[in-house]
């Protein structure tokens, strides 16, 4: 992240900055604020329903009410693989209502990007196919799926049935 912010936090115009900023953001591996490039993409569609935390162990949770669909991955080196899982679940295998107008509509740029990296290693028929993308994902970040719930002041989670969830994704 040196690198970056020297390339931002030169003498260079505001405006060569901010151009700077959007290149680094699209093109690199992650944000220039380190976060993954698809956790940018969720939070400019979903704002504070959307929680990325970074560690050891990276975590992303979407929570649009009282519920929330939590993705994890044992490995910090997997947050990219992790954050375009849990944006290609969101729109294809989630079942929260509140997205359905989403999932409805066409991919978003980001989407056809995730998978046309990851639908390289899914057979030659289905290259495109979200739910091979999703499986290939789930098991280079080693994902794991859960549902939780606040209730009555207590947050229970459930772990999810990723690989049934999966194969009734198209």
């Amino acid at each position: 992240m040196h690198g970056c912010f020297a390339l931002v936090s030169d003498t260079r115009p505001p405006f060569a900055q901010r151009l700077a900023l959007c290149f680094l953001a699209v093109v690199g591996h992650g944000s220039a604020s380190g976060e993954p490039v698809s956790f940018v993409s969720l939070k400019t569609a979903f704002g504070d329903a959307i929680r990325y935390t970074a560690g050891p162990k990276p975590e992303l949770r979407y929570c649009p009410d009282n519920t929330c669909e939590v993705f994890r991955s044992s490995d910090e080196k997997t947050a990219e693989n992790l954050a375009d899982f849990a944006l290609l679940y969101l729109w294809r295998a989630s079942e929260y209502e509140a997205l359905r107008s989403w999932q409805a509509g066409p991919p978003s740029k980001r989407v056809q990007e995730i998978l046309e990296k990851h639908g390289a290693a899914c057979r030659a028929s289905s290259p495109s196919s979200p739910r091979c993308a999703l499986e290939y994902l789930a098991k280079r970040a080693a994902v794991r799926v859960a549902f939780g719930r606040y209730d009555a002041g207590e947050y229970t989670e459930v772990p999810v049935d990723l690989k049934g969830v999966l194969n009734e994704t198209e």
